[in-house]
């Protein structure tokens, strides 16, 4: 509290608004920020005009070796190429169930199956963390097209909801112990996945134990202007990912914005000290060929 009770409500905001590529940083407090790229198969790739890193092998490549200490290497290799190009989060893993062949998105999901998908995606983020950087895992959740992606609604019973869709991300939180995580374009039912106090507070937080940061997806576009950034504070969400949404100026009239606002710090900045901080001695590339060794050679485990 007494950390956070020097941040500024001007802070605060700057933070949470416009956070695409860069979260910014709060003097007061000493946080730096962090610089944040797409993924989750290659730094920046084609998206980016300045970064593209290593191009790995897709996603259901990785599912099919039915191996988790190859996708901890993956993880290792692809935090030491984010360490390599200055980049401290990755909008990715990606865990999301293929549910029909024809998914625009399935090259970054693993399977068709939430167990498979689930540990072999916790090994990758463990791979990341250690390295010193953020995995946003996404996206958060019953992400099921790339076409008409901001106008799809899905309705679905609770048992499926949670036995398939939900259940990757549940073991990559509980035993990946991701600390970042992006939310999706679609609804839930009628409701904004974004924006669900229900999946973001209730499931997430209140029955996974989440302690980490949450952005939206990029609503940087037209026609996405349903992604809020205050239905996503108060449902438990962090991050604005664009600037199509912005808070309010009149947030000194909420109480409870701005202790939501004050959360959303505390969760962005656990995110950081979790990983960024924590790992910081990992900021060069002189010792990650030996790093890396070290921790493969520590830990060999099949499926």
């Amino acid at each position: 509290d007494k950390v956070l009770n020097q941040v500024t409500l001007d802070e605060a905001k700057n933070m949470i608004n416009q956070a695409h590529a860069n979260i910014r940083g709060i003097d007061s407090i000493g946080y730096p920020g962090q610089f944040d790229q797409d993924g989750p198969i290659q730094i920046g790739g084609f998206g980016s005009r300045t970064i593209r890193g290593v191009g790995y092998p897709d996603s259901t490549v990785l599912a099919q070796t039915w191996n988790k200490t190859l996708a901890y290497e993956f993880g290792l290799s692809y935090g030491a190429d984010m360490v390599s190009h200055g980049v401290d989060g990755t909008y990715g893993v990606a865990i999301n169930i293929h549910r029909n062949p024809f998914g625009g998105r399935n090259y970054e999901y693993y399977s068709e199956d939430p167990k498979l998908t689930g540990y072999l995606a916790s090994e990758a983020v463990k791979g990341i963390t250690n390295m010193g950087r953020n995995t946003f895992v996404k996206h958060f959740a019953v992400a099921q097209t790339e076409t008409s992606r901001d106008s799809l609604y899905t309705w679905l019973s609770e048992q499926a909801f949670r036995e398939i869709y939900l259940e990757g991300f549940r073991i990559v939180v509980e035993e990946g112990q991701t600390t970042a995580l992006m939310t999706s374009y679609n609804r839930v039912g009628a409701l904004w996945a974004g924006g669900s106090t229900a999946l973001l507070t209730g499931v997430l937080r209140n029955e996974w134990g989440y302690n980490g940061a949450i952005i939206t997806d990029y609503c940087d576009t037209e026609g996405v202007n349903y992604m809020n950034i205050e239905q996503a504070l108060r449902a438990g969400g962090n991050l604005l990912l664009g600037n199509k949404s912005s808070l309010s100026t009149s947030l000194q009239d909420s109480n409870r914005i701005q202790n939501r606002l004050k959360e959303a710090i505390h969760q962005t900045l656990y995110m950081w000290l979790n990983a960024s901080y924590v790992n910081s001695k990992y900021n060069s590339r002189d010792d990650i060929d030996e790093i890396i060794n070290a921790k493969i050679s520590s830990s060999w485990v099949w499926w």
